[in-house]
């Protein structure tokens, strides 16, 4: 703790099972180093303190994960035994000799998919790539487009796979990200041949574990020490029939020099290659042919493992493009990874540390700051100690004569609500669609844009569209607040939500309803730390979009109460697109809108006390808040998870203050249930820190 109040932030927060650890340096020199650096291209390498590059202290850093420590009992009389660090990864180097053969399981933790939607609405993986960081994809720029899909670009990145038929079991356990941002090289020119590199930022950090882990980046123009490099991919197998393989394969391919491809590759040229080969490339194959890359490797790694470590490997080359395949005397063409080292750190180590670290199943929380690289830090000598984190302090509470962060929010956001209605007088009204006579009864369709602020969250489902499976509130303009449990739904394409719809009233796209919605990218999900799926407690989560929303009479965030109780409200208001027929489990394409009775705590712990349940141990909490009708008939249901729960201001009428989110409940609109919601005033010190950091 003292290192972090010192302002020197963590370079790794790694995960096992119940323990973070967190490696910080003793130096806090070391800080800053990258604030003012300028991402453009230059022939200066970029160095760390010590002298060397910043991919290789990353290269390092990720490296400390493939060692276990094993009992080692010495060959002598009376033994004790040992401890020792050994390096622990599922690599076969005898087999790498042979070419054209099934990787192993894990043997290559690094090797990613990349994957587009085509016209059936599945996905088609047509390129390969490498992991080089938590959040980055290194692959070839010429796999960004590819006109006969149903969307030109790549959408998803499939790592820690073997088999991609997802019907075959392999014993791989793989995950899909989303693509947030594709970084092809500034001189390259499609459809040629040259700078052919390209970067995929990730829409969330990876963690890494055995068989998904980053791969390092080679830094010198020759291969000392190595002859021979390893191919993969999931590309062609057969030229002839152009049959292409589901099950990774691996190949030994000969490190060619420079001067012996011109030679070779001479012939080749065109008008796509004009200059023929260039030093910012590399030529490797099998001169007799019969091994080779092909077709559907594009962007794949062509990798040595390192002398010291078995488990690591270094990126040599990306695949590019070849001369037919597997041709006598016509080796493949790769992109050497050496030539674009500056780049690709400017791109890359620039945007490493996250800024916001969290355990989903334990209470360890770490802050980063934004603006802070901390790659020296890895040259703390070992052994690194795990440093435990108590959950964070609260910050202190307003006074009375000040007002919270976020009710200053609120005051400025609804502002945008208040408009002059007679220049002369200056006079100044409220002006919203809110029908005030509509919430005083129950289970009907709201009216378009009486709710500004609702937010519809959206998964890829199995069909390639989307479905909107839970709502949430608008709360500023990057971040949507809803339930910690509707960050993953394992019958999605993606567990995780992608899209948050804003503005729209009936989330039907073939039904006109006058709204004008917008789709923004999630960027960042962030579950409360203390959330512990799947429990009933903590059930909050903020989603970060990708770009700020601009706000507009049917686009406004909510503000969010302040207060432990709720004064003289004895009724909010509840919305959502769920289920409006518990008996027929349908849902509603339009926004709903139900008025329900807040009842006190005292009064929620005695009902729900009989409710209690395995994930639910305590029973009601003053962190949440109980809510319904108690003669039943009105309710939130399936499929409101994450919805607000509102009241509105008496001094504004077309201001909402989010006083609770949807969480869980036993039953739907039963007499004497009320349902749960997450009481939002228990949370505003952590909002306010993720939302609003700067105040």
């Amino acid at each position: 703790m003292g290192k972090l109040s010192n302002g020197i932030t963590p370079t790794f927060c790694s995960r096992n099972r119940q323990s973070v650890t967190v490696c910080c340096s003793d130096d806090s020199s070391i800080l800053n180093t990258a604030n003012n650096r300028k991402q453009q291209l230059s022939n200066q390498q970029t160095v760390s303190k010590d002298g060397r590059r910043l991919s290789e202290i990353k290269c390092e850093e990720y490296s400390k994960r493939v060692y276990e420590t094993v009992g080692y009992i010495a060959l002598v009389p009376d033994p004790e035994t040992m401890s020792i660090s050994a390096p622990k990864c599922d690599y076969n180097g005898v087999e790498l000799i042979v070419g054209g053969e099934d990787a192993e399981t894990g043997e290559f933790p690094h090797m990613a998919a990349i994957g587009w939607i085509n016209l059936e609405g599945t996905y088609s993986f047509l390129c390969g790539g490498s992991l080089i960081s938590s959040k980055f994809i290194l692959t070839a720029a010429h796999c960004t487009r590819y006109s006969k899909m149903r969307e030109p670009k790549p959408v998803i990145v499939r790592l820690g796979d073997q088999n991609l038929n997802t019907s075959v079991s392999d014993g791989a356990s793989p995950i899909e990200v989303p693509i947030k941002n594709i970084i092809k090289h500034p001189l390259y020119k499609s459809p040629g041949k040259y700078h052919d590199i390209a970067l995929l930022e990730l829409l969330s950090d990876v963690d890494f574990d055995s068989s998904i882990r980053p791969a390092c980046l080679w830094n010198r123009a020759d291969f000392p020490g190595h002859t021979k490099a390893v191919a993969t991919g999931w590309g062609v197998v057969d030229p002839r029939t152009q049959r292409t393989s589901d099950e990774l394969q691996k190949v030994s391919l000969t490190l060619l020099e420079n001067d012996f491809c011109n030679i070779l590759l001479k012939t080749k040229r065109n008008r796509l290659w004009m200059e023929g080969f260039t030093a910012d490339q590399l030529c490797a194959g099998e001169l007799r042919g019969g091994k080779d890359t092909c077709q559907g490797d594009s962007g794949s790694p062509l990798q040595v493992v390192s002398r010291e470590n078995k488990c690591v490997f270094h990126i040599v080359g990306i695949t590019s493009f070849g001369h037919k395949c597997a041709q006598s005397g016509s080796p493949a063409v790769y992109t050497r990874v050496s030539s674009y080292l500056d780049w690709i750190e400017s791109v890359v180590l620039n945007r490493i540390i996250p800024t916001f670290c969290q355990r989903f199943e334990t209470t360890v929380v770490v802050c980063c700051s934004d603006n802070t690289l901390t790659f020296g830090s890895v040259n703390v000598p070992p052994p690194i100690q795990p440093l435990r984190l108590p959950s964070p302090q609260p910050v202190p509470k307003p006074t009375n004569n000040e007002l919270r962060l976020s009710e200053r929010k609120c005051a400025e956001y609804s502002n945008d609500v208040v408009e002059n209605i007679d220049d002369t007088g200056g006079i100044k009204t409220s002006k919203c669609d809110y029908n005030k006579q509509h919430l005083i009864v129950g289970g009907e369709d709201a009216e378009r844009g009486e709710f500004p602020h609702m937010a519809a969250i959206g998964w890829i489902n199995l069909e390639g569209t989307y479905s909107f499976l839970c709502g949430g509130s608008l709360i500023s303009p990057k971040f949507v607040m809803t339930a910690a449990h509707c960050s993953k739904y394992a019958k999605m394409r993606i567990p995780r939500p992608v899209i948050v719809r804003l503005g729209d009233q009936n989330i039907n796209t073939e039904k006109f309803d006058g709204a004008n919605p917008i789709d923004v990218k999630i960027k960042r999900i962030l579950n409360h730390p203390l959330y512990k799926s799947p429990g009933k407690y903590n059930d909050i989560m903020l989603l970060e979009l990708e770009t700020e929303v601009k706000f507009e009479a049917a686009i406004r965030p909510a503000c969010l109460w302040s207060q432990p109780d709720f004064e003289e409200y004895t009724t909010a208001v509840a919305i959502g697109w769920g289920i409006t027929d518990p008996r027929t489990q349908r849902t509603s394409d339009e926004l709903r809108k139900v008025s329900l009775s807040l009842f006190n705590n005292t009064f929620c712990k005695s009902v729900l006390t009989p409710k209690r349940n395995r994930n639910w141990p305590d029973g009601f909490r003053d962190t949440q808040v109980c809510a319904g009708e108690l003669r039943g008939g009105k309710d939130t249901c399936q499929g409101d998870s994450g919805s607000p729960l509102q009241v509105v201001s008496k001094q504004n009428k077309c201001v909402f203050y989010v006083v609770a989110i949807t969480s869980f409940g036993p039953g739907c609109a039963l007499k004497g249930t009320p349902a749960i919601y997450t009481r939002v005033s228990s949370y505003l010190d952590w909002i306010e820190s993720v939302v609003w950091p700067e105040g």
